[in-house]
């Protein structure tokens, strides 16, 4: 631990919902941190499996682990809502209940924050197998236009990111159905049109890939309504509106590219190709970035792939 310096603390705020499982890797890696947080909030969207025997059997060799239980299914944008309502550390960071901490995260948190005095920062994340194997690594964009860097998509997603107090008790999830699932976009873009954004440039959490994760299967047409929602609110926010203006095009084009992957992974190959040129017809410039590359060339080995079975 640093010496002579304030440690900030901190709540861990996890929604989840008929996970009891994987919620127990998951609140392993919490407890192993090198500094312990100083709450670990976990928000129960009403589960009908083990989950309240598990977390509650956890929390008396635990009194730093908290059990809320949602009497329906609010989704986890109302969770985390419930999460910083219960909240009084000096900062909040998310963790979706099948994700993980590696053992330093909050250690570095700490540092960050008590050497940067930063309010809002995030560290960097990678995608894992169940096994711990890597399975992908997630770019993250400079920082020196944050504005420009998260309007072409979302690289916080809701894992490594760390508010404090001043942001927590002041923003809140959009609970509104439809946005589900990009409810974390939206609220990273409010935040960031007020606050600045600082990093740590370390691999400190990861997101598990498995069939069971939300994001594995999704419907095109939903995403495509959730992501109209939620231009449609930055677009017609005085305030939003007025900061991302130079952006909205940037904005456009990286909705189209992020359809574009939902319909390469639901094999859409046709859909797919006209949403990249739509992206290209809103912001030409999104040619030249990794992630419209990489769904380009998804699409055509799926065109590929279609033609050889063919």
């Amino acid at each position: 631990m640093t010496q002579g310096i304030e440690r900030p603390s901190f709540a861990v705020v996890i929604p989840t919902y008929n996970r009891a499982q994987r919620l127990l890797g998951t609140l392993e890696t919490v407890f192993n941190q090198d500094e312990p947080p100083a709450e670990i909030i976990v928000v129960d969207n009403c589960s009908t499996d083990e989950t309240t025997v598990v977390v509650e059997a956890l929390a008396a060799a635990h009194p730093e682990l908290r059990y809320i239980r949602h009497e329906t299914n609010l989704e986890r944008a109302a969770s985390r809502n419930t999460g910083m309502s219960n909240a009084t550390a000096d900062f909040v960071t998310f963790l979706d209940s099948d994700d993980r901490m590696y053992p330093q995260n909050l250690r570095e948190a700490g540092d960050f924050a008590a050497n940067s005095g930063a309010k809002f920062f995030h560290n960097l994340y990678h995608s894992v197998h169940e096994d711990g194997t890597h399975f992908r690594s997630w770019p993250a964009p400079s920082l020196r236009n944050q504005l420009r860097a998260i309007a072409l998509g979302n690289f916080l997603a809701c894992i490594g990111v760390f508010i404090h107090r001043d942001i927590y008790s002041a923003y809140r999830f959009d609970t509104n159905p439809v946005i589900t699932g990009s409810e974390d976009y939206d609220f990273w873009l409010r935040v960031a049109a007020d606050h600045p954004l600082k990093r740590i440039s370390r691999v400190n959490s990861a997101i598990v890939q498995h069939m069971g994760r939300t994001m594995m299967s999704q419907d095109t047409r939903v995403v495509e309504e959730r992501i109209d929602y939620l231009l449609e609110k930055v677009g017609s926010d005085p305030h939003l509106g007025r900061v991302y203006a130079p952006y909205l095009k940037r904005m456009q084009a990286g909705r189209m590219v992020f359809l574009a992957m939902v319909a390469n992974d639901n094999r859409e190959t046709g859909a797919a190709f006209a949403y990249l040129r739509r992206a290209l017809t809103a912001h030409p410039w999104i040619a030249v970035h990794s992630i419209f590359i990489r769904s380009l060339q998804l699409a055509i080995g799926n065109a590929l792939r279609s033609a050889v079975r063919a």
